[in-house]
C-alpha cells in the first residue's frame, strides 16, 4: 500500500468516528459522545499534522482552526463534568450533614455553569458542520490518493520517524520541570506534549505494529498522571473563586478551605507517582528505545 493510501486510511478512520458522534452531543445523554468527539477531533488534528505534506498549507490551517473552534466549548464542559463526579463521591464520604449541604451548593453552581455551556457546544458543532470541513478533508484525501506515486512506498516510515522524534523532543523540553511541583503551567504543557506523542504513536500503530504498544503504554501513563495533576490544579482554582466573602457564611468557607487542602493533598500524591514513573522510564531509557524502534522499521 502506498504512503498516501496509508495516510488516508488513518485520517479517514478519525473522520468516521467524529461523524458517528455528532448526533449524540445534542441529546441529554451526551457525556460519552462529547468525550469521543473531543478525543477524536484531537486525534484528527494530530494525524493532519503527521501527514501535513499531503495538503495545502493554507487549507490545513483553516481545517485546524475550524476543528479547534468546534471542540473548544467542550473542554470547559469536560472539566466541570469530571469535577462534579469527583465532588459527588467526596460528598458521600462526609459524615456532617451541614458539610454535605455546603457541597450541594457548590454542585448546584457547577451544574448551572455546565448547563450554560451546552448551547455553546451545539452552536459550535452546527457552525463546524456548515463549514463542511470533514467533507473537504475527505475530498482532499481522494485527490491525494489519485496522484502518481511508486508502489509500496517506504516514505511513511521516514515521515513517522521524523514526527515521533519531534514529539519526543518537545516532551523532553519540559523535563527540567518534572522536579518542580509548583510549576503548574509547565506541567500542564508537559501533559499536552505527552498527549500529542501518545496520539502520534497510536496513529502510527498500524504502520509500526503491536511492538509499539509498550511505548504507548508508558506515554499514556504520563498523559493520565499529568492530567490528574492538572485536574486538581483546575479544581482548586475553581473552589477558590467560590469561597464566600460574607462573614456570616463562615461554615461554608471552612468546608471549601478543607476541600482545597484535600485536593492539594491528592495532587501531591499524584505528583509523587508521576515523578517516580518518569524517573523509572528515563532510567530504563524508554524514550531512547522508542527512537531506536522507529528507526529499525
Amino acid at each position: 500500500m502506498s504512503y498516501r493510501s496509508r495516510a488516508g486510511a488513518i485520517i479517514s478512520s478519525y473522520v468516521r468516528v467524529i461523524r458517528k458522534h455528532y448526533g449524540g452531543v445534542r441529546t441529554k445523554k451526551q457525556d460519552k459522545a462529547l468525550h469521543q468527539l473531543r478525543v477524536y477531533s484531537r486525534r484528527l488534528r494530530n494525524a493532519l499534522w503527521i501527514f501535513k505534506d499531503l495538503f495545502d498549507k493554507k487549507q490545513l490551517k483553516s481545517w485546524n482552526r475550524n476543528i479547534k473552534a468546534m471542540v473548544e466549548p467542550s473542554s470547559s464542559a469536560r472539566d466541570i463534568d469530571v469535577f462534579i463526579s469527583f465532588l459527588r463521591k467526596h460528598k458521600n464520604q462526609l459524615r456532617s450533614r451541614s458539610q454535605r449541604d455546603c457541597l450541594n451548593v457548590v454542585l448546584h453552581r457547577l451544574a448551572e455553569r455546565r448547563k450554560k455551556i451546552h448551547p455553546q457546544i451545539v452552536r459550535a458543532l452546527s457552525s463546524f458542520e456548515k463549514k463542511k470541513t470533514l467533507r473537504q478533508i475527505t475530498v482532499s484525501l481522494r485527490a491525494a490518493a489519485a496522484g502518481p506515486e511508486e508502489a509500496r512506498s517506504k516514505k511513511i516510515y521516514k515521515v513517522g520517524r521524523k514526527r515521533v522524534v519531534k514529539r519526543i523532543r518537545h516532551l523532553l523540553n519540559y523535563e527540567p520541570f518534572v522536579v518542580c511541583p509548583e510549576k503548574i503551567h509547565e506541567l500542564h504543557q508537559m501533559r499536552i506534549a505527552a498527549k500529542k506523542l501518545r496520539y502520534t504513536l497510536e496513529s502510527l500503530r498500524r504502520i509500526y505494529g503491536t511492538g509499539i504498544d509498550r511505548y504507548v503504554d508508558v506515554i499514556l501513563k504520563f498523559h493520565r498522571q499529568l492530567g490528574e495533576i492538572h485536574d486538581y490544579d483546575v479544581w482548586v482554582a475553581q473552589i477558590n473563586t467560590m469561597k464566600p466573602r460574607n462573614r456570616k457564611m463562615t461554615e461554608q468557607r471552612v468546608v471549601l478551605e478543607r476541600l482545597c487542602r484535600h485536593l492539594q493533598s491528592r495532587r501531591q500524591k499524584a505528583y509523587v507517582v508521576f515523578v517516580r514513573a518518569w524517573k523509572t522510564a528515563r532510567k530504563n531509557r524508554t524514550l531512547d528505545k522508542l527512537v531506536e524502534y522507529v528507526y529499525t522499521r
